[in-house]
């Protein structure tokens, strides 16, 4: 057993994998009827855990698909709800494991402690798919993706020789229009031909003079039939033609990989680079007066990614527009001022995110902290866009506000204001109803400032009572 391994108890940080979830951060906590967080079923040791999301969900994982979480991993993908349990976890790495479950239970050191033997908590299963099926699933989407590329190389090929086989209709047909005005033009300019009559057999007077010349029949190719069209495109290419086609491709999408690896590593340096004068990680004492530039590396960290992730996408979309294509693509003085003009708009949301909040409780509350940094990324990522520019900065701000205020009334109607969970659900559904309604925004009305109308107030009073109700 490793030492890592001998370590984990219940509010022990960690990341299980089960099944397609893949890994996922979670807590180790104890079964409130058997008080062990660890059995052995099947010979197999399995250990408890509660996976940290919006709505938990338990599951006993293998013991060998169980590690401990430190902070520094990466998430396997941008799966938003994955995204966001390891931000969850992240803020807990340094808690002890008590606090750990505190914090996440809402008030209480367990809440498989606080029910004692009586019924499990109202935690869904999560279940890890037999792997026999795992397997199955695995081999049919390989099946898939052959089908789906053998497809797509196909039709490709089928409408280049289509392509071509137009191109050799269009010739024929001029072709053979050419040779019909050169057989009816001497019919239409020149003179009858003379008449060749025998001189011992006189022909009446009045009878036509009879022609001896003959006309030869017109020669043309014949059309192609729709047999013919078949046969072309049953022709598959000489291998040499392909491999190098394949050859081709291969280069192209390599060159492609090397320029957006170069871009990237460009834009990760010029936002280290500007984010300098917001990074106050060896200067906590002006925490209280900038509460909402970086006072930890895991901030700066998570703020370097988003805004270069983001600065990289827009300077490829602008590129693939100018030039159809990434040939050639490099970060230039003007990407450089937009993502200086960028990082300015985002700081300034997290000042008035953070103003906000101060009225709302402490600042150095840990489940405020969180919200401020989940709502700041948030806001600053779905704001109204117009020609490349973001726009209702403040407007915005304002609104998700607004809609935590809405989600509060209805919750405090449902559960109370002194129900533990209280705080982690408001900021949990405004934050997903904010970026329900102001998807929904972008559709209808891009570009305008987001206003919180009759529907939407209606939106979230269906969401919080289905969500508590049934």
């Amino acid at each position: 057993m490793r030492k890592e391994e001998e370590e984990l108890r219940p509010g022990s940080l960690v990341l299980a994998f089960l099944g397609d979830w893949g890994w996922w951060p979670a807590l180790v906590d104890t079964d409130p009827k058997t008080r062990r967080f660890t059995k052995v079923e099947k010979g197999l040791c399995k250990m408890r855990v509660v996976f940290l999301e919006e709505n938990p969900t338990k599951s006993w994982v293998v013991k060998e698909k169980v590690v401990k979480f430190t902070g520094e991993e990466v998430e396997e993908d941008n799966f938003q709800e994955r995204q966001e349990a390891y931000f969850m976890a992240r803020t807990m790495v340094e808690l002890e494991e008590e606090a750990r479950l505190e914090r996440f239970w809402g008030g209480q050191q367990s809440k498989s402690e606080s029910i004692m033997d009586e019924e499990e908590p109202e935690l869904q299963e999560r279940e890890e798919p037999p792997r026999e099926e795992l397997m199955e699933q695995r081999d049919r989407l390989a099946e898939k993706e052959e089908d789906l590329h053998a497809k797509d190389t196909l039709v490709e090929e089928i409408d280049r020789r289509i392509r071509s086989l137009e191109s050799t209709v269009n010739s024929q047909a001029e072709e053979m229009a050419r040779m019909l005005e050169e057989k009816r033009g001497p019919s239409l300019t020149s003179p009858s031909p003379p008449c060749l009559t025998s001189p011992t057999s006189p022909s009446p007077p009045c009878s036509p003079p009879r022609c001896e010349v003959t006309m030869s029949p017109l020669l043309c190719r014949p059309p192609l039939s729709v047999k013919d069209i078949s046969a072309l495109l049953s022709t598959s290419p000489t291998p040499g033609a392909a491999t190098e086609a394949t050859d081709q491709e291969e280069t192209k999408a390599a060159r492609r990989e090397e320029v957006v690896t170069r871009l990237k590593h460009e834009v990760a340096r010029e936002v280290r680079r500007g984010l300098k004068k917001y990074n106050h990680t060896k200067e906590p004492e002006l925490f209280k007066s900038r509460s909402w530039e970086i006072f930890d590396a895991e901030d700066f960290t998570e703020v370097c990614r988003s805004q270069a992730v983001s600065c990289r996408e827009e300077v490829m979309e602008r590129w693939a527009r100018r030039s159809d294509g990434l040939e050639g693509l490099e970060l230039a003085q003007e990407d450089v001022a937009r993502m200086q003009a960028g990082l300015e708009l985002f700081f300034r949301i997290r000042e008035a995110v953070s103003l906000r909040l101060d009225l709302l409780g402490s600042r150095v509350e840990a489940a405020q902290r969180q919200e401020f940094h989940s709502i700041s990324s948030t806001v600053a990522s779905l704001l109204p866009t117009s020609q490349g520019a973001r726009l209702h900065a403040a407007a915005t701000t304002d609104y998700y506000f607004a809609l935590r205020e809405e989600v509060g009334r209805h919750l405090a109607s449902l559960l109370g204001l002194g129900e533990p969970s209280y705080r982690r659900h408001i900021a949990a559904h405004s934050l997903l109803l904010f970026r329900q309604l102001m998807a929904t925004a972008a559709v209808l009305t891009p570009g305008a400032a987001p206003a919180l109308t009759d529907d939407a107030r209606l939106a979230v009073r269906d969401h919080v009572a289905k969500k508590h109700l049934l």
